[in-house]
C-alpha cells in the first residue's frame, strides 16, 4: 500500500527480462513521493508527487510495440507520454 510511504521518497521495480537479454528492456518503475531530472532512476524527492516508467521490448508487439504499451498504460489508468 502506497499510503504506507507518508512523505518518503520510496522506488520500485520490476523487471522483465527476454532469454539472453538486460532485465532493463521490459519493466515498471514507480517513483513515489518523487519526481525525476534525466534519469527516472535518479529520481529527486518531492512529497505528494509520483512517477511510473513503462518499458516495453520491441519483441512484446512485433508489429507495433507503441500500441502494446498504451494498452498496457491505460489497462492501468495511466496517461502514456513518450520519453
Amino acid at each position: 500500500m502506497l499510503t504506507a510511504a507518508d512523505d518518503d521518497l520510496v522506488t520500485v521495480e520490476w523487471c522483465c527480462a527476454w532469454p539472453g537479454e538486460s532485465a532493463a528492456l521490459s519493466g515498471v518503475l514507480l517513483n513515489v513521493n518523487a519526481t525525476y531530472h534525466g534519469s527516472p532512476y535518479d529520481p529527486v524527492h518531492r512529497p505528494g508527487t509520483s512517477t511510473v516508467h513503462l518499458s516495453v521490448h520491441p519483441r512484446a508487439n512485433d508489429r507495433n510495440p507503441g500500441a502494446y504499451a498504451r494498452r498496457l498504460a491505460e489497462m492501468a489508468g495511466l496517461r502514456l507520454v513518450a520519453g
